[in-house]
């Protein structure tokens, strides 16, 4: 069962992390500061051990700036944290307004390619995951990007890096 945390037990310092393959443009961090001031929380955060976010960096930044009261619960991933909220019924507008917030926001996020493809590569030799139904395809498939390689795939862009060369 897990473990809640209560009254003074210590609570872990909260930090996105530094290397999350997505990218959270405004109007995504708008949308998860609006839902949970107007919806509340829908849904759980996960962290590591020493209090890194894994899933969840957006909703922490904003409920942290709204001043969202949090609570603990430590756990081995080896039970699912249900989150019941009492306050909704299956026929209240609110509940249904969740529903579809918590399902297109995560839409309104971006991946960072450099960041996903550099994690990916670190995890390509692991056999116990399986990323092809994550939606990532064999590792075995994945091809590292070279600098300066035209990622464009014959797209029409409006600007270039006078850097690099790369186009967007």
């Amino acid at each position: 069962m897990p473990k809640k945390e209560e009254g003074t037990a210590k609570k872990l310092t909260l930090k996105t992390d530094p290397r999350n393959a997505r990218l959270h443009p405004p109007r995504n961090l708008e949308a998860v500061k609006r839902s949970l001031d107007e919806l509340g929380a829908g849904r759980s955060i996960v962290v590591d051990k020493d209090g890194i976010a894994i899933g969840g960096s957006a909703v922490l930044e904003k409920a942290v700036e709204l001043g969202l009261d949090m609570e603990f619960i430590h756990t081995k991933g080896d039970k699912l944290i249900v989150v019941v909220r009492d306050d909704l019924a299956t026929d209240d507008p609110k509940r249904k307004a969740l529903a579809l917030a918590d399902n297109q926001i995560a839409l309104l996020a971006e991946w960072d390619e450099s960041m996903l493809e550099e994690i990916k590569l670190e995890l390509a030799d692991i056999e116990s995951i399986d990323f092809d139904v994550m939606g990532f395809g064999k590792p075995e498939e994945w091809e590292p990007r070279e600098d300066g390689q035209d990622l464009s795939d014959g797209v029409e862009t409006e600007n270039k890096c006078p850097k690099c060369g790369y186009c967007w």
